[in-house]
């Protein structure tokens, strides 16, 4: 059998045979023995780079390779790859460059391992720290809101109890111009209070305020409460009544400096008698 000729896989299992035996010659079966060698070698290398990848594989993210990596790595497969065997008991040394080469090889991928390995790391506590402080934010409005909207429930239901009481009654204020706004004055006898409900009232001009007037018998007004209302036009308060307003009042509202005034200076928009 020529020496170009591959082996097949008879002679192989021969040569094996023989080895085993003890019958090969000296340099052939030093030979045999480091090409085992190195196979064992790489399959235990091939093991631990299996056992690694899973963990590279979900630790890392997603790269797409650069276009013909997979043409070079396979060319140079090609380069480096040879037969075990070259002839009848013809088996060649690995050269020390090659070796040097492959140990070479041996740590770069090592050390790319490694740096995948802290990359992922680093990525994944980077996330974990982002979406924990996002959290933390989303966490803190949704509080901020569920104790407002708490506040405002627990204040209806204060203000709808007092509504509920005996001897509360209704009274409303008439327009005395052209504007379209209301007021419900809710009086709460048994606590000796009003309950101001105001709508469909723009807010004061820049600078200005609205400000509700007692006005008792023929004496001069008295001021009960500087106010405004929201963009929407709304405002709700409470007052405690005087105690010469307890048998009733008339109440009146203007617009007066921001502040309020000590007596009325513009002609009441909002007026009526309180029994």
């Amino acid at each position: 059998m020529s020496k170009e000729q591959p082996l097949s896989d008879d002679y192989l299992r021969e040569i094996a045979a023989a080895h085993a035996l003890g019958a090969l010659p000296g340099p052939e079966s030093g030979a045999l023995e480091d090409e085992l060698e190195r196979v064992r070698r790489l399959d235990r290398e091939v093991s631990a780079y299996r056992e690694v990848t899973p963990d590279l594989a979900l630790s890392a993210p997603r790269v797409t390779p650069p276009a013909g990596l997979r043409d070079r790595v396979m060319a140079r497969v090609r380069r480096e790859t040879r037969p075990m065997v070259q002839g009848p008991l013809a088996i060649p040394q690995p050269s020390r460059a090659r070796l040097a080469s492959g140990a070479g090889a041996q740590r770069w991928l090592a050390l790319a391992a490694g740096l995948l390995i802290a990359a992922g790391a680093a990525f994944f506590a980077f996330k974990a720290r982002t979406d924990a402080q996002n959290a933390n934010r989303e966490l803190a409005a949704a509080r901020k809101l569920s104790d407002s909207l708490a506040g405002r429930l627990a204040f209806r239901e204060a203000t709808l109890d007092q509504l509920l009481l005996p001897n509360t009654s209704l009274h409303r204020l008439a327009l005395t111009g052209e504007r379209p706004p209301t007021m419900q004055i809710f009086w709460v006898k048994s606590r000796n209070k009003w309950l101001v409900h105001v709508t469909q009232m723009p807010p004061a001009p820049a600078g200005r305020a609205f400000q509700l007037w007692y006005v008792i018998g023929k004496e001069r007004p008295i001021s009960a409460q500087v106010f405004n209302t929201d963009p929407e036009g709304h405002a709700f308060f409470e007052l405690e009544l005087p105690a010469a307003a307890q048998r009733g009042a008339l109440a009146a509202v203007t617009l007066e400096p921001q502040g309020g005034s000590p007596q009325p200076t513009t002609t009441p928009f909002l007026a009526g008698q309180v029994e």
